[in-house]
């Protein structure tokens, strides 16, 4: 393949140990690729016509979970991408990005802007985070130095309380897992005879508007428009009917909540914060500065700490 193959170009003048490299392209591709979770994808593409040979990507692909065993588990494939996607600034030295992409604007969503701040004699002060977007009201901002004091004081802070209580919050953990799957079920049993329900009564306004043709009382071209909304309508139905348990995920917080105790018991002794550990506990930092005059005279920063957010702030808040 190296000789022949379609790339056999890039190896003509490299050495022997250069030959067997790991592409950046390959690398990616290997990041990305949920089958390592246990999960089978199919239909990925779909060809565009069958007179045309062209194969396009399906933004809906079918994936069937718990299918092959997993070699890796959810919270090191999610840490993963977000150092892959990682945001490099042309503003200031990468090495000085510890957040990389995951700082947003809380206001507008979007990733802030690492740089650094013009005319800024004071080293603290010098790196910030900051929103370019034009169309946001708030225009967050935050130096590197402040976020980092803070995010240190919030992980830690995480880190005692949870291994302190780590017996309780792997059991809210459970329970919170079974509560939550008894309401996505009883909401899934909900939604679903509403939509049988109603797909009854449109069957019925068919069938009705069919014997009105039949008996003259309406003409075919009345019969197609009456006809043509419910049609429609049903197909969706069914459509939404056959889709429920693909649409319907139910996360086993259980399994998240030990793999995050066992990654908060890594990292417990470390003093200094980096971006692997930044990120494998937060998926996200949102951040919104409170302003008196256009100064900002607070900054308040939210985690966003992936699958568990939500069980982590109700242990949290209990």
């Amino acid at each position: 393949f190296i000789k022949n193959g379609h790339n056999a170009r890039f190896y003509e003048n490299i050495n022997e140990e250069e030959k067997y490299n790991w592409r950046a392209t390959q690398i990616r591709r290997i990041l990305k690729n949920e089958q390592y979770l246990g999960k089978m994808i199919k239909g990925q593409y779909y060809n565009v016509s069958f007179k045309v040979k062209l194969c396009k990507k399906n933004p809906n692909p079918y994936v069937f979970d718990d299918v092959f065993p997993p070699i890796i588990n959810k919270e090191q494939f999610d840490a993963a991408n977000r150092l892959r996607e990682a945001y490099r600034s042309n503003f200031a030295p990468d090495s000085e990005n510890m957040y990389q992409k995951m700082v947003k604007c809380e206001c507008c969503g979007k990733t802030l802007t690492f740089g650094v701040k013009a005319n800024q004699k004071k080293e603290n002060g010098r790196y910030r985070y900051y929103c370019r977007n034009s169309e946001c009201q708030d225009h967050a901002y935050i130096s590197k130095h402040m976020l980092d004091e803070i995010i240190k004081q919030e992980i830690n802070s995480l880190i005692d309380y949870i291994l302190e209580r780590k017996d309780e919050f792997l059991e809210f953990a459970s329970k919170y897992t079974y509560d939550k799957t008894v309401r996505l079920e009883t909401n899934k049993k909900n939604n679903e005879e509403l939509l049988l329900q109603r797909k009854k009564e449109l069957q019925k306004y068919i069938q009705g508007t069919f014997k009105a043709k039949l008996e003259g009382d309406i003409d075919e071209e009345m019969y197609l428009n009456i006809t043509s909304g419910y049609k429609e309508e049903l197909k969706q139905i069914e459509i939404k009917l056959a889709n429920f348990d693909r649409d319907i995920k139910f996360v086993d917080y259980s399994n998240c909540a030990i793999d995050f105790v066992n990654t908060l018991e890594n990292i417990q002794d470390q003093e200094i914060l980096d971006v692997n550990v930044i990120a494998s506990i937060c998926n996200s930092i949102h951040i919104q500065s409170v302003k008196e005059n256009r100064r900002a005279v607070k900054f308040i920063v939210r985690i966003v700490y992936g699958a568990l957010d939500e069980v982590i702030r109700g242990f949290l808040n209990e």
